[in-house]
């Protein structure tokens, strides 16, 4: 019960985020992203599921904490780091 009010809470915090920061990212890259990172998460965890059955240790079925998960933060995630990557600077800068 309390991993699912904290996966919520953060849900909520990291689309408030997403949705006020000041965007420097075209809409038709957003859309991509959002798009890539969602098909691309759900991909993986069905083949980790089903092929190598990674997920059914302690439950079998569909975990839906799980779906709360990539469909809550997948993308705000990763259009927060792409909307802050310097593009225009070196890597070097970074390190």
């Amino acid at each position: 019960m309390v991993g699912i009010i904290f996966a919520i809470t953060f849900i909520l915090l990291i689309n408030v985020t997403a949705i006020l920061m000041p965007k420097r990212m075209v809409l038709i890259e957003i859309y991509t992203t959002i798009l890539f990172v969602l098909t691309f998460g759900l991909t993986t965890d069905i083949i980790f599921a089903l092929k190598y059955n990674f997920y059914g240790h302690f439950t079998q079925g569909p975990v839906f904490l799980g779906f709360m998960i990539i469909f809550g933060i997948y993308p705000a995630a990763n259009l927060i780091i792409l909307n802050y990557f310097p593009f225009q600077k070196s890597l070097k800068a970074i390190y």
